[in-house]
């Protein structure tokens, strides 16, 4: 697996600084990384197909934009895999599913979330296989999925012609 896989630095080894939404900075305060993992086109290991830094506010604020449909049914998903969840991320194991206990490196793509305060991980990302994230894409609304589509378009900087060969079951941003 990639060196990158536990790294809560950017792809280019600096530092998450500002929050990818309002550009607060992040050095103090609680915030979160995703970042999304796509197998390269030889098979052969994955590559970071985008990242971002969100602060706890506008995390919070975008939580608030989701239909009440799809956050009851995103709390109840998290619910129902709680114990698995808990069990993987005390491995500290970031190759792992944190739903299913799956082997990353089995899939096609994958998505990490980092909870991080004062630079530091506060334990293992949250991990979704692209199995589960297929699955947690159909628990959206289609003014949900249309709220991910827009803020994958502004926030998000995947090259144009990347973004043209992507499923679009995997642009969810997990949030």
């Amino acid at each position: 697996m990639s060196k990158s896989l536990n790294s809560i630095k950017k792809e280019n080894g600096e530092n998450f600084e500002q929050c990818s939404i309002c550009e607060k900075s992040l050095i103090k305060d609680l915030f979160f990384v995703e970042k999304a993992y796509q197998r390269n086109l030889n098979g052969e290991g994955f590559f970071i197909l985008f990242e971002f830094a969100i602060c706890q506010t506008c995390k919070q604020e975008l939580g608030l934009k989701l239909s009440k449909e799809s956050f009851q049914k995103m709390q109840n998903y998290l619910l129902a895999h709680q114990a698995q969840i808990q069990k993987n991320t005390q491995k500290e194991s970031a190759e792992i599913c944190s739903f299913s206990g799956q082997e990353l490196s089995e899939g096609e793509a994958f998505h990490q979330v980092f909870m991080i305060q004062n630079g530091t991980p506060l334990g293992a990302p949250i991990s979704m296989s692209d199995v589960i994230m297929e699955e947690y894409q159909a628990l959206l609304s289609e003014k949900t999925k249309d709220f991910f589509e827009e803020f994958y378009h502004e926030y998000i900087d995947v090259p144009p012609a990347m973004a043209r060969l992507l499923n679009p079951k995997q642009k969810t941003v997990l949030l």
